[in-house]
């Protein structure tokens, strides 16, 4: 079978899976805006003709998304009631989509995003009450749902799902300063070079907990793993790479010393995580160009990161961390036939065959590669992704 029909199929895979062309939007921290960000904001949903009304009332970010119907009718003189529900669905979108971390809201968006999307519209009415996960906890239901209602949480069925899942709340939702067994534990620790691919990280640990994934992700302020972080990519099941241009440089022989990206890897790998890398325009270095300590992290399976279609990604990103049944995978060394990769915390999203260790620093020997892209004519027709250039191997 000749490579170029290994690459058309890899070229083809996604294709069912692309969504309608959406832009990329930048994650927006609106408690911080200014009434200049609110005013760009109306020109951008369409509503410049009450710019003025808003810039007359002083609407910055804080106030904007705690308006409720009433306000918007007779402060801001948005009197036609269809303009109203076109306005209010805009600041809906706005509140489910922005970044909480600003006001020390993203425990409560992610813990608002466990029990649905829409839920998470309600983060800055909470944080704003000074409503903690940990503090609802100690309330009593009439309290918890008295004090929701003054948050201008109205919804009397919201109300009470939010009131079941503070009843349900594990650890994994709770603050905690300490690095004891009672810590937040996360479904994902992403991390990304310190120099770059921040802002990617960023946009992709939003939409993971709008999927209802919770996500760890470092400042990287510091330039050493600390023991908390360590502890937690141990602990921690799935462990996402961001790879933009030039993403393993510090894992290069190259450079001697052993920065934070590096320990890290090091750190998934020796921990069995299912590590996914996102590469951004991203190019595998040679094998021999590698430490022999993070070589394995290129035998997993890769989201490749399209800005034009960041939906399809996070789907993809999405369904390999969920582990759906049957899902094509982007490697040269996928088994043949379809395959589950629901998955236990010892079995990750590694593509070397199961012969093999997946701490194997040595790439797999050209007679070993040639075996399996030999393609059985029985599955010649099937839907499955044999070869990947997201793929850190190259072939001659």
């Amino acid at each position: 079978m000749s490579r170029q029909f290994l690459l058309n199929r890899l070229l083809g895979m996604d294709q069912d899976q692309l969504v309608i062309h959406n832009e990329v939007e930048s994650l927006e921290k609106v408690p911080d805006w200014t009434v200049e960000d609110v005013v760009k904001w109306l020109k951008k949903v369409g509503f410049g003709e009450y710019i003025s009304v808003f810039e007359q009332c002083g609407v910055d970010g804080d106030i904007l998304l705690l308006l409720k119907d009433k306000d918007i009718k007779d402060d801001l003189q948005m009197k036609n009631g269809i303009i109203r529900k076109r306005f209010l669905r805009e600041l809906k979108n706005l509140r489910k989509s922005c970044d909480y971390s600003c006001c020390n809201g993203s425990d409560v968006a992610n813990f608002l995003s466990r029990i649905g999307a829409d839920f998470r519209e309600y983060t800055y009415n909470l944080v704003s009450k000074d409503m903690s996960v940990d503090f609802m906890k100690k309330l009593g239901v009439g309290d918890l749902q008295d004090m929701m209602k003054e948050a201008g949480i109205e919804n009397i069925v919201h109300q009470h799902k939010i009131v079941e899942a503070v009843n349900c709340v594990d650890e994994e939702f709770q603050s905690n300063d300490s690095i004891d067994s009672s810590e937040t534990s996360y479904d994902v620790y992403l991390t990304y070079p310190r120099s770059n691919g921040a802002e990617l990280a960023s946009l992709i640990k939003m939409q993971l907990e709008l999927r209802g994934i919770s996500v760890f992700s470092d400042s990287h302020e510091s330039i050493h793993l600390n023991k908390h972080n360590l502890r937690l990519i141990q602990e921690t099941k799935h462990f996402v790479l961001i790879l933009p241009p030039g993403g393993l440089d510090s894992c290069l022989l190259q450079n001697t010393g052993s920065e934070k990206l590096h320990l890290e890897i090091v750190a998934a790998l020796a921990s069995d995580a299912n590590i996914v890398p996102v590469t951004d325009n991203f190019q595998w270095p040679d094998q021999e160009e590698l430490h022999h300590d993070v070589l394995a992290v290129s035998y997993f399976n890769c989201v490749r990161w399209v800005h034009d279609y960041q939906d399809a990604c996070i789907a993809k990103l999405e369904r390999f961390l969920r582990g759906e049944n049957f899902l094509k995978v982007d490697s040269p060394f996928s088994t043949l036939g379809r395959i589950s990769l629901a998955r236990s915390r010892k079995s990750s999203g590694v593509s070397t065959p199961h012969a093999r260790s997946r701490r194997c620093s040595s790439p797999l020997n050209t007679s070993l590669l040639t075996n399996l892209l030999m393609v059985p004519r029985s599955v010649r027709k099937s839907n499955l992704s044999l070869v990947s250039n997201d793929s850190g191997l190259e072939y001659n």
